[in-house]
């Protein structure tokens, strides 16, 4: 990711998705009802008289199935297609009518039934189902949500949208892993490789400042410092450790001194047994070869599990609610290693993919690149050059345009290092600007 002064501090400091790329809001307005009226079909106007809408027929025989998703004003934007598409996997799309408007229209039945959606100032999220036969009445229900479960109802089929199926399955999964607390050898290089996340000040490029093999044997305490020309120097990281070298304290700080995130970590005979955040505890288990940490929710639990493959630390985040009528909201993002690559997907979908050469590659590149469905939001280049052994040069390849990808280097940045191979500055420009990250190292006598 791109270096930033901005701590982006959940409970692993952005080291695990979340969707960065988070799915686009919706506008603010009002959710309007929709309801089915008897109507002679006339010409659709908008609420101003000069905008035209739609007027969509719905002729009889086949079933009728309307998922309802229209902003207010027709406002672009994404949209959660998650239940279109749930719709035609589960049913059977040739004996139906499967229709999903995302327009303000007016919806003619051919039994003079209507539904007004035509309304510019107001959304609609709803979901509407007609028999196909003329004297049966039009079925609607407020929100997409479980859109499966009102059609089949109304079919009188039994289904299930594939996010409660995966509700009950995920719970399952984490109950069974979860079960024991198994420690191994396995178990502990997993919690190392964890640990040193938290081992460095500059988390925001851990992946590349890994090459560097830091010797951290015997630190008591490091200090990382951040200064510009127009920001007087200040302590903007601070991690106390344990004489196991194991990170006890994570602090970061603002431009005010005040504290902006704090993590502490507790060990049970050398494993790593809890973490809080600012006060909020997480639990931490071993099941072999895999780390997991939970924590409660107001209306659920969040779980992520760690392990390793191809010395790369991999995650798997479950945020599941307890009751399953709000699986929708559950999310799921999983690390995936594919040809020197972590993928990274949100419920199923990709959405960043960081490659890097391997660690004794020089010089040594990582590319990351961030999407939204198909469209890439973001992508750039990273390029760390061996100068000699204590200095090592940093160049960013990016451009405003996503969709070009030709490499542009430049140079971002100098780390520097001592004799321990340890960072002892990061001097960069950003924005026309010098800035500069001095760490200070006290050890264990």
């Amino acid at each position: 990711m791109k270096f930033t002064f901005t701590t982006i501090l959940s409970l692993f400091l952005a080291l695990s998705t979340s969707a960065q790329n988070k799915q686009s809001k919706k506008p603010k307005s009002s959710i309007a009802k929709t309801s089915a009226t008897e109507a002679i079909a006339l010409p659709a106007i908008s609420a101003d008289s000069n905008t035209s809408v739609d007027t969509i027929h719905i002729t009889k025989g086949k079933p009728a199935l309307l998922l309802i998703n229209v902003m207010a004003q027709n406002t672009a934007g994404y949209r959660d297609t998650r239940e279109e598409k749930e719709i035609l996997t589960n049913f059977d799309k040739s004996k139906l009518q499967i229709i999903s408007i995302t327009r303000h229209s007016f919806i003619v039945f051919e039994n003079n039934q209507t539904l007004d959606i035509s309304n510019f100032n107001n959304s609609y999220e709803s979901k509407a189902f007609w028999n196909g036969k003329i004297k049966e009445q039009i079925q609607t229900e407020e929100g997409l949500q479980k859109s499966t479960e009102f059609f089949a109802k109304q079919m009188k089929v039994k289904k299930e949208s594939s996010y409660v199926i995966n509700a009950k399955k995920y719970k399952k999964e984490l109950a069974q892993l979860t079960k024991k607390n198994i420690i191994t050898d396995k178990s502990k290089k997993v919690m190392l490789a964890f640990l040193q996340m938290f081992s460095s000040p500059i988390l925001e490029d851990l992946k590349e400042t890994k090459i560097f093999n830091q010797d951290l044997a015997k630190i008591k305490e490091i200090k990382a410092y951040f200064s510009e020309k127009k920001v007087k120097k200040f302590l903007w990281r601070n991690i106390e450790f344990n004489q196991q070298g194991q990170p006890i304290l994570f602090k970061s700080f603002k431009e005010n001194n005040k504290i902006e995130a704090q993590i502490s970590f507790e060990y049970e005979n050398g494993m790593l047994s809890k973490i809080s955040q600012m006060e909020i505890p997480s639990s931490v288990t071993y099941n072999d070869d895999k780390m997991i940490i939970s924590k409660k929710m107001p209306d659920g639990e969040e779980t992520k599990v760690y392990w390793l493959e191809n010395d790369e630390l991999l995650e798997k985040e479950y945020q599941l609610a307890t009751d399953d009528n709000l699986a929708y909201n559950n999310t799921i993002l999983e690390d995936k290693f594919e040809n020197n690559c972590k993928i990274q997907t949100y419920n199923d979908q990709m959405f960043r993919k960081i490659c890097f050469s391997k660690k004794d590659e020089v010089p040594f590149i990582h590319t990351f690149t961030s999407y939204q469905g198909e469209n890439i939001l973001q992508h750039y280049k990273v390029k760390l050059i061996k100068k000699n052994e204590t200095t090592f040069e940093r160049y960013l390849s990016e451009s405003e345009d996503s969709k070009d990808q030709k490499e542009n280097y430049k140079l971002f940045g100098t780390y520097q290092l001592n004799e321990k191979k340890q960072i002892t500055s990061f001097k960069f420009i950003k924005d026309k600007t010098e800035k500069n990250i001095k760490i200070d190292y006290t050890y264990f006598q």
